[in-house]
């Protein structure tokens, strides 16, 4: 099996949600330090804003938004979004009558929540919300896994290469030591003999007719793709005639920059609980063969 260079950031939870998670941790504070330098200093008035009512209703909210922000699961998506309008419109009633906080605080709180909700609902940061099976930095281990497969999407085929896999997902990309721009390569029987020789076979193929740009090649996540897998010859009595097939989701695609060009991190999706047995088994075996130190 052929050792690749791992994936930078692919594992690692998205820096925003630390980031807007901390801020709103840390937003009851600042504010306490901006009542303070306004009171200046004032011990008396500072217990008083302290302990008020709508200061530690502020601070629940702030404190319950990185909660939400952080969690990342459905409920917390949709308290958040919930929360922020709430907020919104709460700011600019202060901005008018300027009854709790002065004038600038609440613009900038009115913005905070206004722009950290648009960016959860607008940006693909939403996918892992909306779907809690899409978390790639919560995945199982992954091992070394350079095997032949086919990636299928609306009715379009098209050959890759997998790189690493775990019992959660895998990474793959596109084979490209054909013509990717001028050859189709269509599906053909699991067990008909490859038509020609390379470093790798691929069992799924044959170059036999034109197949459609590159332009088609599924890079959005979130999409469903279709994924079919050749395993190694040590899995047979895994997998029935060393294949594996499943449905994932693209949680992750490179840049075209990338060493990694057409590349897609992909989670398994729908399946079945045997599927899953097979997947542990799998792991068990690669671990045993190919990385019997790894603990």
């Amino acid at each position: 099996m052929k050792m690749e260079k791992p994936l930078s950031g692919y594992r690692q939870k998205p820096f925003a949600i630390y980031l807007f998670s901390a801020i709103y941790f840390l937003l009851p504070f600042l504010n306490f330090l901006q009542l303070g330098a306004d009171l200046e200093g004032s011990g008396t008035h500072l217990r008083e804003i302290l302990f008020s009512p709508a200061f530690l209703w502020e601070s629940f909210l702030a404190f319950t938004a990185a909660w939400a922000i952080f969690s990342v699961t459905q409920v917390g998506f949709f308290y958040f979004i919930g929360l922020s309008l709430y907020i919104v419109v709460m700011k600019f009633y202060h901005m008018q009558t300027r009854s709790l906080f002065e004038y600038p605080m609440d613009a900038l709180a009115a913005l905070l929540w206004l722009g950290t909700s648009l960016g959860l609902v607008l940006s693909t940061l939403r996918i892992p919300y909306l779907n809690p099976s899409v978390k790639w930095w919560t995945q199982s281990v992954r091992y070394a896994h350079f095997r032949p497969g086919v990636l299928s999407v609306t009715g379009i085929f098209f050959p890759i290469v997998t790189l690493d896999i775990s019992e959660s997902g895998l990474f793959l990309k596109l084979d490209e030591r054909t013509d990717f721009g001028n050859i189709l390569f269509n599906p053909i029987s699991d067990g008909m003999e490859e038509r020609r020789s390379r470093s790798i076979s691929n069992p799924f193929w044959v170059s036999d007719r034109i197949r459609p740009a590159a332009e088609t090649y599924p890079q959005k996540t979130g999409e469903e793709v279709t994924v079919k897998i050749h395993m190694i010859p040590e899995a047979a009595d895994i997998f029935p005639n060393q294949i594996f097939e499943t449905r994932a989701v693209i949680v992750w695609a490179s840049k075209p920059s990338s060493p990694y060009r057409y590349g897609l991190g992909l989670q398994f999706s729908r399946s079945s609980a045997a599927q899953k047995k097979q997947l542990k088994a799998y792991a068990r075996l690669i671990k045993s063969l190919f990385h019997p130190k790894q603990r």
